[in-house]
């Protein structure tokens, strides 16, 4: 008896060290690759659910590392067309087409920019676990991702990225319950090279 114990934890002990082995070379795979890039763009299309309601985005997202900044266009729905949000270090910028001016606003808290991939990407210590998935032909790697500042509609965010070039196929955001609070959908993502 005490052998088959001690024989299971063993097992036990040996399955977890190769999975976090595993886990770990992804990660540095990963970072290796995302190093030879200056940031992305992207077209997301965006789907929330909140009280039993969804509600549908489409957006332009960018991201520029040697500025540190994120561009943020939304296209639709049409009554919010033209809107811009640029977060630059510990300044939000805000422009509404119909004002044709940016608003800054600034805070001493930090912003939560946790949703947005760039920030996934630089922060893969927030990375719990990876696995492998196959959709319509296509291989892919989920990343669970922890979140630092949870709420009821955000406790964990799968991040699916192609397997052959770790590009950005959608985000899942999940809350407590497990129950999908919003799905980002990612079309022509492209990085961008280092000049």
């Amino acid at each position: 008896m005490k052998r088959l114990f001690l024989s299971i934890l063993f097992i036990s002990l040996l399955l977890t060290s190769c999975t976090r082995d595993k886990t770990q070379s992804i990660k540095n795979k990963f970072k290796k690759s995302y190093e030879q890039y200056n940031g992305y763009i992207t077209e997301v299309e965006m789907i929330t659910t909140i009280d039993e309601k969804e509600s549908f985005y489409n957006i332009k997202e960018s991201y520029y590392a040697g500025e540190e900044k994120y561009t943020i266009e939304i296209i639709e729905p049409i009554e919010t067309n033209g809107v811009i949000i640029q977060y630059q270090g510990d300044k939000i910028l805000i422009k509404h087409a119909s004002i044709d001016e940016y608003i800054s606003l600034k805070t001493n808290e930090g912003i939560n920019r946790s949703l947005l991939i760039g920030e996934i990407f630089k922060n893969l210590d927030n990375i719990h676990k990876i696995k492998e998935e196959k959709l319509d032909g296509e291989s892919y790697y989920i990343f669970y991702v922890d979140v630092k500042e949870k709420n009821q509609y955000t406790e964990e965010i799968e991040l699916w990225l192609k397997k052959k070039d770790f590009k950005p196929y959608m985000l899942n955001i999940l809350d407590k319950d497990n129950n999908s609070r919003a799905i980002y959908k990612y079309k022509n993502f492209e990085y961008i090279e280092n000049q």
